[in-house]
């Protein structure tokens, strides 16, 4: 793991894959970390550097200083940590809230192409009763069953039905390696986030992807969602939330083709 220290006083780790070519970079979702794109970082993807980060209050990663965050402020921070490595104009690749981050980002920032995968895509623009509930309902699965047992019992909710043992072990351990304080932020800036908005505003080709299966971010709201922007829809297959820990080739071919 690397480890980057920015003037604001973030600290940012991160998986890299050095390439002479294009850089992608990997953001991950709520209940995981870096670690998601182990795969794709094992094998490479053509010439490309890849580079993966943990979100700020994950694993050692220095949390926010706002309780109630939106995804800006993420963006904020990774556009800090990629200045730092001297990335100005990266393919941009995010997975479920990580899509929330990169959208953020994308809105005031240039990217080659934004790539979303099983995209969540915020409650800011639901009826606030709603968006508390939301918000709240997922606190309180965290307060009342604690990590280790949220962990196994949200585990097969992100994976397809018939998925291996194998994929589900990695999900768990991603989720055991959760801070409380960090997710807690995280799920304000689900409850804060406003995926369409944000990436109206990107000035980039955008592709939208998610899993026949999915049951967290659903096909249906990932294929309105390339309508809303006008961009390409990819289906998956019959797989379902954890993209590259179920279909790893098929996301990186996808990246591949976007080089």
């Amino acid at each position: 793991m690397n480890t980057q220290h920015l003037a604001s006083g973030h600290t940012v780790s991160y998986l890299e894959r050095a390439g002479s070519g294009k850089t992608v970079v990997l953001l991950h979702g709520i209940g995981s970390n870096a670690s998601n794109w182990q795969a794709l970082l094992d094998v490479g993807i053509g010439h490309a550097r890849l580079i993966a980060w943990n979100a700020p209050g994950y694993l050692d990663c220095t949390a926010l200083a706002h309780a109630d965050p939106t995804p800006a402020h993420y963006a904020q921070v990774l556009a800090e940590f990629l200045s730092s490595l001297h990335i100005h104009k990266p393919i941009l690749v995010g997975h479920s809230l990580g899509a929330l981050m990169a959208g953020a980002y994308a809105a005031v920032h240039p990217v080659e192409h934004l790539l979303l995968l099983s995209p969540a895509q915020g409650y800011a623009a639901v009826d606030p009763a709603l968006r508390a509930q939301k918000r709240d309902d997922r606190l309180s699965m965290l307060h009342d069953l604690g990590l280790a047992r949220m962990a196994q019992e949200r585990s097969g909710a992100l994976l397809r039905p018939d998925a291996p043992e194998s994929e589900r072990a990695r999900v768990v351990a991603a989720m055991l390696a959760l801070n409380e304080a960090g997710y807690t932020q995280a799920t304000h800036c689900l409850a804060n986030g406003h995926l369409l908005a944000d990436a109206l505003a990107c000035q980039a080709p955008i592709t939208v992807a998610c899993g026949e299966l999915d049951a967290i971010t659903p096909p249906k709201g990932a294929r309105r969602l390339a309508e809303q922007l006008n961009a390409s829809y990819v289906s998956m297959g019959e797989v379902g939330h954890m993209l590259a820990i179920e279909t790893p080739t098929a996301v990186r071919t996808l990246i591949h083709q976007l080089l």
